[in-house]
């Protein structure tokens, strides 16, 4: 079983994610991503702070000099969660790797390894 390691409280779920500085500043201002933003990059989010920390060299590679801590309902992150697939065929969850891929190449959310129980 994979778990998750993140900070929640009674509000939601926060996640972190490095980007240009000029995205942050403008979500900040507007309260949400606008400006800069795109959905089509590819992106992991990370749960820890340290984690984002370590993956942007400390906020010093490029387009990655500033991290967001974004806050997440716990409906979206069971959302998300109920909507991954993972990364890597897993047998214990998949009948073979032909449904697997088919789910894997069409999902919009996918989680590093294999299963993730929520």
């Amino acid at each position: 079983m994979k778990r998750i390691f993140a900070y929640f409280d009674d509000e939601g779920v926060y996640v972190y994610q490095a980007f240009k500085p000029n995205i942050v500043k403008n979500a900040v201002e507007i309260g949400t991503f606008g400006k800069g933003f795109g959905l089509d990059r590819i992106t992991w989010i990370k749960p820890s702070f340290g984690w984002i920390l370590h993956r942007s060299s400390y906020a010093t590679k490029h387009r990655m000099e500033a991290i967001a801590k974004i806050k997440l309902s716990h409906k979206a992150w069971l959302e998300i969660l109920s909507q991954s697939v993972p990364s890597q065929f897993d047998s214990s969850r998949y009948k073979n790797e032909t449904i697997w891929k088919a789910d894997f190449e069409k999902s919009d959310v996918i989680h590093n390894g294999t299963r993730i129980d929520h």
